[in-house]
């Protein structure tokens, strides 16, 4: 049995207190396959300001501009949020870190390392937004970020030229992992003591994770 192509209307009716002719709209280029509920209801798709714009007459809510904040003195390299989206962590080649408060824009944090090396790289927040990890050049940063404060420091031992590719925290936050040429060092981000050493690459390590 051949089927006629079905057509799908919308109609704008007013709600002001007037009675006229209701208008009807075409809705265009619907897909053929667009399926019927139970009930013969349509499913169409559509934003909420086209919605209001449609079927109110009325116009789209005007967007708040973002805010801006002159943040660092070089390029931002590194940029992450806690997962309660709550702070805003920021590294740049003036080789500062720093915390931000969200959505205000307050800095919460800074520290500075005035050295040779390249700006900050790579960046790692644990889940529960309580610690991130960020490097510079061959040296790595753990910062708490609910306690606002540099924990300490872990380089690569002296002759590791090349800076770290990738730098990862477990999901527990016990332990960060960086490469260091072919190698991947292990460590915890609150205790002192020498780092675990895993080797078998043979070419530079480009990414990791934890499962």
């Amino acid at each position: 049995m051949n089927l006629s192509k079905p057509r799908f209307e919308l109609a704008r009716v007013f709600e002001d207190g007037d009675s006229p002719e209701p208008r009807i709209i075409p809705v265009t280029e619907l897909p053929w396959d667009t399926q019927m509920g139970r009930r013969g209801t349509l499913g169409v798709g559509m934003s909420a300001a086209a919605a209001l714009l449609l079927l109110g007459g009325r116009k789209a809510p005007a967007q708040t501009p973002p805010k801006t904040v002159q943040a660092h003195l070089d390029l931002v390299t590194v940029l992450g949020i806690t997962p309660d989206g709550k702070t805003l962590v920021s590294g740049s080649r003036d080789k500062r870190i720093k915390l931000w408060s969200l959505p205000e824009g307050q800095l919460l944090f800074s520290t500075s390392r005035g050295s040779s090396d390249p700006g900050i790289s790579n960046l790692a927040i644990t889940p529960d937004g309580t610690l991130a990890a960020l490097s510079q050049g061959t040296t790595h940063f753990i910062v708490s970020i609910a306690e606002r404060r540099l924990l300490g420091t872990m380089s690569n031992p002296l002759g590791t030229t090349s800076p770290a590719r990738a730098l990862v925290i477990s999901p527990d936050g016990r332990t960060v992992a960086a490469d260091s040429n072919l190698e991947i060092r292990l460590w915890s981000p609150t205790e002192r003591g020498q780092p675990r050493i895993l080797a078998g690459h043979t070419g530079a390590i480009q990414a990791m994770v934890f499962l």
